[in-house]
């Protein structure tokens, strides 16, 4: 668990003082809530990316906790060096806010220069433009729409993905 390796950086799990009205009972039981709170997937996605700071952190000889922008900025550079795509700096981002809020681990400034320059290094060397498919002609598609619906074929479907295969086919051939 993330919280119990970052030891008394988490002031969740350590810091004892919050509230001297609650019990501790009712104290663990906040706690739980605090960090079971959001979907499901969207905190596996975070805590995986977390964790692979924390593996690389390990791998690198690097202390993670207390967290620092140079530490984060040393982990963005290695994903640049990876290849990787220019959606990840800002999840790793986001998912350290994200972590840090739920442990309560105070959090560097994470739009520091440094890391702005890393991640828009990554968007201009990687980010593709999207590119769209060629339209398919509504002379075609009407060709088809009849062809498919004519009574005179039992089986439309079949004979639509026949046909959508061989205007693929064709098109990619010009």
């Amino acid at each position: 668990m993330i919280g119990v390796r970052a030891g008394r950086a988490s002031k969740l799990l350590t810091d004892q003082s919050q509230n001297q009205e609650l019990s501790a009972g009712e104290l663990l039981k906040l706690k739980q809530m605090v960090l079971i709170s959001g979907a499901p997937r969207t905190m596996a996605k975070h805590v995986r990316m977390y964790e692979r700071l924390e593996i690389w952190a390990s791998s690198a000889g690097v202390e993670v906790y207390p967290l620092t922008v140079e530490k984060i900025v040393k982990f963005a550079l290695v994903l640049d060096k990876d290849e990787c795509g220019p959606s990840v700096i800002p999840s790793m981002k986001t998912a350290v806010k994200w972590v840090a809020a739920r442990l309560a681990i105070d959090v560097p400034e994470l739009e520091d220069h440094r890391l702005t320059a890393i991640q828009q290094e990554v968007v201009s060397k990687r980010a593709t433009t999207l590119k769209e498919a060629i339209a398919i002609p509504i002379a075609v598609v009407q060709a088809l729409e009849a062809y498919v619906a004519s009574p005179d074929h039992p089986e439309p479907s079949s004979h639509l993905c026949l046909v959508v295969v061989v205007y693929g086919v064709c098109i990619t051939q010009i």
